[in-house]
């Protein structure tokens, strides 16, 4: 999804050094901040939730994991086919770390592996 802040260009800068530098805008510093913390998963059951702020999605749907907190209430994205997106909040016992993400990851200071999610 979009760019990968850790390649680095001909100067050797990273995306988030290049905003860091260049003292642009917070919104794209979050931006580019949330990004490079980002979690891939993907869904292993589907979700529908009526509640405003709810992410629905169907069985093997991909979402990018933007912020994760240790009640399991995990606030994702799915970029859809016209490269919209639905933003929201979400269980994360519903899905589990993509087979391209790290093995590990840490959480609230508590490690889980991808059994664990």
């Amino acid at each position: 999804c979009g760019i990968d802040v850790n390649i680095r260009n001909s100067y050797e800068q990273t995306a988030y050094e290049v905003v860091i530098k260049q003292k642009s805008g917070n919104d794209i510093k979050r931006l580019i901040k949330d990004f490079s913390e980002a979690i891939f998963v993907r869904a292993i059951q589907s979700y529908k939730d009526s509640h405003v702020g709810a992410l629905n999605f169907v069985e093997g749907d991909s979402i990018t994991v933007l912020d994760h907190n240790s009640t399991g209430q995990w606030r994702g994205f799915i970029l859809q086919e016209d490269l919209t997106t639905r933003t929201g909040y979400f269980p994360c016992t519903y899905v589990q770390l993509n087979s391209t993400s790290e093995n590990r990851v840490c959480l609230e200071k508590k490690e889980y592996t991808r059994n664990d999610l």
